[in-house]
């Protein structure tokens, strides 16, 4: 009786170690991956964009900044001026933006970002230029 309860005794220790260490592993995750799932960022969009519109006749050039922390800033350039048209907050969930003006939030838009254009499904267009920023 007494090797019987050592056996058993000495399985379930074994099971109980395998189980744990099982369980205590973690997954590696890249430093994007945390970003997309904890901090709702693309890293990808980060930066400024410039609106690309072939019929857009007006001497104004419209721009949107998504910044790292989450927060956002449209604002166009006219007249070698640049006027901020609108400030909030942006988070990416399933490979759709929202916009959030104060407690507003927009209904999602698919995105795609490749070879520095950002394509929004409702067709409308952004490209990286070399340099175009606004003070907040």
């Amino acid at each position: 009786m007494k090797n019987s309860n050592k056996t058993i005794a000495a399985i379930i220790i074994v099971l109980m170690t395998a189980f744990s260490t099982t369980f205590a592993k973690t997954k590696k995750m890249s430093a994007e991956q945390f970003d997309l799932i904890y901090k709702h960022t693309d890293k990808k969009l980060v930066g400024t964009w410039e609106k690309a519109s072939a019929n857009y006749s007006s001497n104004q050039t419209e721009y949107c900044q998504f910044n790292a922390n989450g927060t956002y800033i449209s604002f166009v350039k006219k007249d070698a001026k640049y006027v901020i048209t609108g400030k909030g907050n942006w988070m990416v969930k399933a490979d759709a933006i929202y916009i959030m003006h104060g407690n507003e939030k927009t209904a999602p838009v698919k995105y795609s970002v490749e070879n520095n254009q950002l394509v929004f499904e409702d067709a409308a267009q952004y490209t990286k230029p070399a340099q175009a920023y606004a003070s907040k």
